[in-house]
C-alpha cells in the first residue's frame, strides 16, 4: 500500500503503446473546462480517454488513499511544470497536465520525475508523522 501505480492514460481505455498526444490550444485546466482537446499524432481526438482517466483517480482521493504524487514530466496528463505546446514539434510551453490541474484541488503533494529527492524527503516527513 505505499506504492499505488495509476497511469490515467491507461485507465481512460488507452492501449500500451499508444501514439503521442498533446493538448492543444491550452493545457490540463482548459481541458477540465472544455476549453481545449487532446489530440494524438493520428489525428484522432483522445480527449475523454483523458477525462475518464483522470476521474477515475476520484476512487483513491475519496478513500484518503493519496498523500503524494510523483507524475510524468511533459505528459499531457501528468506534468507538473511544462506540457509540449501541441504542434508535435517537441516545442515546450509552460502548463500542467490535465491530471496534475485535477489533483491541484486536493490535499496531494505533487512533484515530478525530477524531483525525486524531494519527494523521497516528503514521503519520510509523512512516515515520521504517523
Amino acid at each position: 500500500g505505499r506504492l499505488v501505480p495509476f497511469c490515467p492514460e491507461v485507465a481512460g481505455g488507452m492501449p500500451v503503446p499508444r501514439p503521442a498526444a498533446e493538448i492543444q490550444a491550452g493545457d490540463g485546466w482548459d481541458v477540465l473546462t472544455g476549453k481545449a482537446k487532446i489530440m494524438n499524432t493520428d489525428q484522432v481526438e483522445v480527449t475523454d480517454n483523458f477525462l475518464q482517466g483522470t476521474q477515475s483517480v476520484v476512487q483513491f482521493l475519496e478513500n484518503d488513499l493519496i498523500k503524494m504524487a510523483i507524475l510524468k514530466s511533459l505528459s499531457p496528463a501528468c506534468s507538473i511544470h511544462g506540457i509540449y505546446d501541441g504542434s508535435f514539434s517537441r516545442k515546450i510551453r509552460s502548463g500542467a497536465g490535465i491530471l496534475a490541474a485535477f489533483l491541484h484541488d486536493y490535499p496531494v503533494q505533487l512533484f515530478d520525475e525530477f524531483e525525486l529527492e524531494s519527494a523521497f524527503k516528503y514521503l519520510q516527513k509523512l512516515e515520521s508523522d504517523r
